[in-house]
């Protein structure tokens, strides 16, 4: 889990569009009703209009219930 967060975390930093977006569920729930095609249009021109992106994850804490994970954690957007 901490692997994929930090992957994650590394494909926003260097604007990987291709690896940033499938470090999202197919069912992930786009904020805002917004279609799955309408979020990643918006999230590829706000992360590759920046010149740098620096993202950071802190204080990692991960819950398991059965099957399913609860991951809770800082954020450092710069």
């Amino acid at each position: 889990m901490r692997e994929q967060l930090e992957a994650w975390a590394k494909a926003w930093s260097q604007q990987d569009m291709k690896a940033y977006l499938a470090a999202y569920a197919r069912d992930f729930q786009t904020p805002g009703g917004m279609s799955r095609s309408q979020w990643e249009a918006d999230r590829q021109l706000k992360i590759t209009s920046k010149k740098r992106i620096r993202v950071e994850v802190s204080q990692l804490q991960i819950r398991w219930r059965e099957q399913e994970a609860t991951v809770q954690f800082r954020q450092a957007y710069e």
